[in-house]
């Protein structure tokens, strides 16, 4: 416990009642001074969490594609304004906008 409770940063009461709460709940087992493991409901769980994780992961760098083309495009549409050209220099691919799109409605089923 004391290993995890570095890893993590929090001291070893923590860990203890941590594992305590989570054995209680039917998520873990162990015995004094071996492994932890999973059972089926804890892994479950586990996967379950591990898939919203991803689904939010992928969100979010969806997000951040999505501000930096925009940002692109105001450098753009500035520079073209600068030279006194009212006509767009850069563009966002219409085809990566409906991926994006295609992409947050298959997170949201």
């Amino acid at each position: 416990m004391i290993d995890l409770a570095r890893r993590l940063g929090v001291t070893h009461v923590t860990v203890a009642r941590t594992i305590q709460r989570l054995q209680r709940d039917g998520l873990v087992t162990s015995l004094p001074y071996r492994s932890i493991f999973l059972t089926a409901s804890g892994s479950k769980l586990s996967e379950e969490s591990r898939t919203r994780h991803e689904i939010v992961v992928e969100f979010f760098e969806i997000v951040r594609r999505a501000r930096a083309r925009r940002a692109i495009r105001r450098r753009g549409d500035r520079a073209s304004r600068e030279r006194g050209n009212s006509a767009r220099i850069c563009e966002a691919p219409q085809a990566e906008e409906t991926e994006n799109a295609e992409t947050l409605s298959s997170l949201q089923r």
